[in-house]
């Protein structure tokens, strides 16, 4: 089967350095695919490219299977919701549903059915005569995600579209988004910095670093098996060691741990699966603890070892090591993984 959106080396340079650079990246029809990374690596442009709002420098972009990548925005039939929901102050909701329906010229009574119909399919079928301002961040988000819907277009295009939402509701609306995805079967690609975002609500999440993408893989693979040092660093709540493998062994200053394949230069301590004392394990590291925080469900313990801070996770009904206190760290099924 061919892919539903295809990129093959897209670039985008500005002047003399690349936004992006040699991106590759096939998505399936129905398929909700995370771009994941830092500010500035490059996950906004590629998808204002896919858009049309940024010519790439060189390489190609399909959707259907057909080559747009010289065709303008507004012929290539893509729904966008912004970080900023860019909706038109001046406009009811219905209204601003409806505008993308009035650029395409569809007649009067069947836009207002079908922005009546979309905003109904948000959940927000009584506030279609409210402006803007008279609506929640919430509420706002579900309009322009409405207005991004109701051309139907052949992909969904979200551009951090959670980030200005506070965290209740932001993990509220991400569910709302990965239902309606799912009820609609509509391609997506969803830009965002925050890797529980991403990994909650994704089929695959795509890793992406000053412009290179650097991991493709389901949200519980990259989790387990990261394969990229810069992958595993920005998951999070885990700790990468530079070292040495030989015959079986890697190691490290302080740190040995067998089981490693020939050739790893990393190896990645998750720290939710780190234990502190307890029966000796593959992993031989010792540390002591300089600061422990209360996260509410688990305490996050950091120690001082030969090889640098490792981060451990404590079950909050445990109790923690005080800090000065020395203590070897165990890994448990799934604590290490090694990368090259």
């Amino acid at each position: 089967m061919n892919p539903h959106v295809a990129l093959e080396k897209l670039e985008v340079r500005y002047r003399e350095r690349a936004a992006v650079d040699g991106v590759s990246l096939s998505i399936r029809k129905g398929e909700l695919v995370s771009l994941l990374g830092p500010s500035g690596c490059g996950k906004t442009t590629t998808l204002r490219a896919i858009a049309g709002f940024v010519a790439p420098s060189s390489g190609s972009i399909r959707i259907s299977d057909a080559d747009v990548t010289s065709v303008p925005a507004h012929k290539r039939n893509v729904g966008v919701v912004f970080q900023s929901y860019a909706l038109f102050p001046h406009l009811t909701a219905s209204e601003n549903v409806a505008f993308g329906l009035r650029m395409r010229h569809v007649a009067k009574e069947q836009r207002l059915r079908r922005a009546r119909d979309a905003l109904a399919m948000v959940g927000l079928a009584d506030y279609g005569q409210r402006y803007p301002a008279q609506m929640s961040g919430g509420q706002q988000q579900r309009v322009a995600l409405a207005r991004a819907l109701v051309i139907e277009p052949s992909i969904l295009l979200l551009d951090e579209p959670l980030s200005n939402l506070d965290a209740h509701l932001r993990a509220e609306m991400r569910g709302e988004i990965q239902r309606l995805q799912k009820r609609l079967a509509i391609t997506t690609i969803f830009v965002t910095h925050d890797q529980a975002e991403a990994l909650a609500i994704s089929d695959r999440v795509a890793v992406m670093h000053q412009g290179k993408l650097v991991a493709l893989d389901t949200p519980q693979a990259l989790c387990d098996r990261p394969g990229d040092a810069i992958a595993a660093a920005f998951l999070g709540g885990r700790t990468i060691i530079a070292g040495l493998s030989r015959n079986g062994i890697f190691e490290a200053p302080g740190l040995k741990c067998s089981g490693a394949p020939d050739g790893a230069a990393h190896i990645v301590l998750r720290a939710a699966r780190l234990d502190l004392g307890g029966a000796p394990t593959a992993l031989e590291l010792m540390g002591r603890v300089t600061t422990r925080t209360y996260l509410g469900d688990a305490w996050e313990a950091d120690l001082d070892t030969p090889a640098g801070r490792v981060r451990v996770l404590i079950d909050s009904a445990l109790a923690p090591p005080e800090p000065g206190q020395i203590c070897t760290i165990n890994a448990r099924p799934g604590g290490v993984e090694f990368t090259a």
